[in-house]
C-alpha cells in the first residue's frame, strides 16, 4: 500500500516556486496588454498570485493557467478603473 505524499514546507515553497515559473510570463503578458502605469501592474501582477495562493486548493491542475490569465485579466481591469476614478 503506497502512502500518500507529504507536502512538507519545503516541498510546498518548491511546487509554488514552480507555479510561479511556468506561469509568470503568461500573467505579466495579460497585465502588460492593459497598459497599465508600472506601480498599477505590479500591484495586479501581485493580487493576481495572491489570489491564486487563497484558491489553490480549488482549482484543477489543468485549468491554472486559464484560472491565472483569466485572474490577471480581472485585476488588470479593476487597476485601470480605480486608476481612471482618481485620476
Amino acid at each position: 500500500m503506497n502512502s500518500p505524499e507529504v507536502l512538507t514546507p519545503e516541498r510546498a515553497t518548491t511546487c509554488w516556486d514552480r507555479l510561479v515559473d511556468t506561469y509568470a510570463d503568461q500573467v505579466w503578458e495579460v497585465i502588460r496588454a492593459a497598459r497599465l502605469p508600472r506601480d498599477a501592474a505590479m500591484a495586479a501582477n501581485q493580487l493576481t498570485w495572491t489570489r491564486l495562493a487563497d484558491n489553490i486548493a480549488a482549482i484543477a491542475p489543468v485549468d491554472i493557467e486559464e484560472w491565472l490569465r483569466g485572474t490577471a485579466r480581472r485585476e488588470a481591469e479593476r487597476s485601470a478603473k480605480l486608476i481612471r476614478i482618481t485620476g
